[in-house]
């Protein structure tokens, strides 16, 4: 009796995985700058002189030219004015000459800071806006997850409403819930109620948040 086999012939090829290169930084004269030294060399300005300027900061302006205390927020406000100054500068043949004695010297063109401000202004009360409405979509949401809690709070916010055209409308419904659910004058007056009497504690956190962010941008 013969039993055929069959056999097979496994063959493994061991290669060795070829390293990449790392790649090199897209930015190596800026890598590990401060953001004063990386405005200044992305203007231009000899890495040295940057460095130095940005070690330095205040210290490396004329006394005698410092800005009043106030007249910017941080250095690199101060910096920045000076690198758009020089944009526009007449006749000019070394920017980067041009920047680093502006900066020493605190070179001064009205029209351009009237227009730095007014630009600060129109940011500062975008991000106002903004604050109130992350603030307003917060508070309304916890004002809903509480109503959903203990629905008779809003039976008791509307028993609070002073307004005469705002009781003339909650009594135009069955109810202060379906009133309240139809949203409008109704609504409004009873989260203000609500947020007022009945959940102080509930947005305290947010409330205190608001406050702090609102300070912070109004400097």
């Amino acid at each position: 009796m013969f039993i055929l086999t069959n056999t097979f012939l496994l063959k493994f090829r061991i290669m060795k995985v070829k390293q990449l290169p790392v790649p090199e930084s897209v930015f190596p004269d800026v890598e590990n700058l401060s953001p004063v030294a990386v405005e200044l060399v992305q203007a231009g300005v000899d890495r040295k002189m940057a460095l130095q300027i940005a070690d330095q900061e205040w210290e490396f302006v004329t006394p005698e030219k410092l800005p009043p205390l106030g007249s910017y927020a941080d250095f690199l406000e101060y910096v920045a004015e000076k690198l758009e100054m020089s944009v526009d500068a007449v006749g000019v043949k070394n920017r980067a000459g041009y920047i680093v004695e502006a900066i020493r010297e605190n070179y001064q063109d009205p029209d351009l800071q009237k227009a730095r401000a007014h630009r600060a202004e129109k940011a500062k009360e975008k991000q106002l806006e903004e604050l109130e409405e992350e603030f307003n979509l917060k508070r309304r949401t916890l004002l809903r997850q509480a109503i959903h809690a203990q629905p008779q709070l809003v039976e008791r916010a509307a028993e609070r409403i002073q307004a005469h055209i705002i009781r003339q409308r909650l009594l135009e419904h069955p109810s202060a819930i379906e009133a309240y659910q139809k949203g409008g004058m109704v609504a409004a007056e009873i989260n203000a109620i609500l947020a007022e009497e009945f959940c102080q504690d509930l947005l305290a956190p947010v409330v205190a948040a608001y406050e702090d962010e609102k300070d912070r941008i109004l400097g």
